[in-house]
């Protein structure tokens, strides 16, 4: 399907896009969908949805390849190209009889923001980081937390994590093992970001290790309960 850009907001690093779809989507928080350039409909990548509202998806972008920089260069009523919703929802993988903090880094905060708005009785708490406050140009969360500002968002993290509440995680790889290793006893959920080539599983592209065999990250994820994965693909 097309979807039609009603509104860009741009910082030196991310961009932000509205983007009104032209057909019917029903589209849940960790589903994503594979955009492609008009200019370059052959080349497409995954992107999580922010948020989805009478029929408009919002993209958060950081820009940071020749890909990303074209979808930062487009303008208001350019047409994108958009196939989806793909993955599994993060409902359908989660524990629901528990109370989550959600911890996203950087573009890793996309997907939580929308599974807060649609599921906020799940939600205890939420921790978004970004490395400098230039993001407060185009994005403002009352869970914003900046590291050049703040320091460690793990840290923080320990004054808002309660005995009981399990962790819905997407981010770094770093800040990935950095909270396992800080939490290891904790119920954490990780939404894994991989290079995908076609967003269904076909291409084997995005293959994880888990406890019960190899999973592709696109069609079997993106989340994952983090005591089920062995390994990820380097």
């Amino acid at each position: 399907m097309e979807g039609k850009i009603i509104l860009k907001k741009i910082s030196k690093e991310y961009c932000i896009l509205k983007v009104k779809l032209t057909e019917d989507m029903n589209i849940l928080p960790g589903q994503f969908v594979m955009l492609s350039h008009p200019l370059k409909k052959e080349l497409s990548k995954p992107f999580s949805v922010m948020d989805f509202e009478d029929g408009v998806l919002t993209f958060f972008v950081k820009i940071v390849g020749k890909f990303s920089k074209l979808l930062s260069e487009l303008k208001e009523n350019d047409i994108l190209n958009i196939k989806g919703p793909l993955g599994v929802p993060y409902i359908n993988k989660i524990d629901k009889n528990l109370k989550y903090v959600l911890v996203g880094g950087g573009c890793g905060a996309v997907s939580l923001i929308y599974f807060k708005k649609i599921y906020p009785n799940l939600v205890e708490n939420e921790l978004y980081g970004f490395k400098n406050s230039s993001i407060r140009k185009i994005f403002e969360h009352k869970s914003l937390f900046i590291d050049e500002e703040s320091g460690n968002p793990l840290d923080k993290l320990d004054t808002i994590l309660k005995e009981k509440n399990g962790i819905i995680f997407c981010g770094s790889k770093g800040m990935q093992k950095a909270l396992l290793n800080k939490y290891p006893n904790k119920k954490i959920y990780m939404s894994l970001e991989e290079n995908m080539g076609c967003g269904e599983g076909m291409c084997k592209g995005c293959p994880v290790m888990t406890t019960n065999g190899v999973k592709m990250v696109c069609k079997d994820g993106p989340l994952f309960d983090s005591k089920e994965v062995l390994e990820w693909k380097d």
